[in-house]
């Protein structure tokens, strides 16, 4: 199959998963992943449909940058260094892996020195406790989210996470669920606007829409499998 058909059948596919839980699927936006894919092949995913681009790499995403089209959006989904801060910075909509104080407080500093808007980010966290994982723990996030709300510069406007690779079914809906009720702690810190819920991948984003996911980030379901050699 096509890109552009990978793309259409996923979309169908969102449609009738969000239909039988009630959910719209104006409410669910697929993120095409595009770690080592060319510019041609994310530029077929935009033209295709997709809104939203996530690059996990920065320096990969500056390499393309002047060439994927403008109006998709482009979301940083991996770590992100405090050191690539400034690099980074005014290129992305979203930065998805907001993890730590030190990283804050450099977005923090930098967006104030360029007098940008506020800085749109995800909160990373660590759900399935795994020491391997980047991420706030679930038992440190209300202590983490009341610091955040002493930052000008940055908009926390949701939770983001990736659930264990080795979960069942049945272990990534008690992940899930657990994101849910997080997400809903969120939204007594910073209100409405904390409603974003960026999780599910291609091997599990139907049980993530069943459990509130709003982003879903999809790269080998699009592309095919990746070349792990770039």
């Amino acid at each position: 199959m096509t890109i552009k058909e990978n793309y259409l059948s996923i979309y169908e596919n969102v449609d009738k998963i969000c239909s039988s839980c009630g959910r719209n699927i104006n409410d669910v936006k697929i993120i095409a992943v595009t770690k080592t894919r060319t510019v041609d092949e994310i530029n077929q995913v935009i033209d295709a449909g997709a809104q939203i681009i996530g690059e996990n790499r920065v320096q990969e995403l500056l390499h393309k940058y002047d060439y994927i089209n403008e109006k998709a959006e482009k979301h940083l989904i991996g770590q992100l260094q405090t050191n690539k801060v400034k690099a980074i910075i005014d290129k992305v909509d979203c930065i998805h892996s907001l993890d730590r104080i030190s990283l804050a407080q450099q977005i923090e500093n930098i967006a104030q020195i360029r007098n940008l808007t506020p800085v749109k980010v995800l909160v990373e966290v660590n759900i399935g406790y795994e020491i391997t994982k980047s991420g706030i723990l679930p038992d440190n996030l209300t202590e983490y989210l009341d610091i955040l709300k002493n930052f000008r510069y940055i908009k926390p406007i949701g939770l983001m996470t990736v659930a264990p690779m080795d979960a069942n079914v049945k272990e990534q809906n008690l992940y899930f669920e657990k994101m849910f009720n997080l997400l809903e702690i969120g939204k007594k810190h910073f209100g409405s606007s904390f409603c974003e819920l960026s999780m599910g991948m291609s091997r599990d984003y139907e049980t993530a829409i069943k459990h509130g996911a709003t982003m879903i980030r999809l790269g080998t379901a699009l592309f095919g499998e990746r070349n792990c050699n770039i």
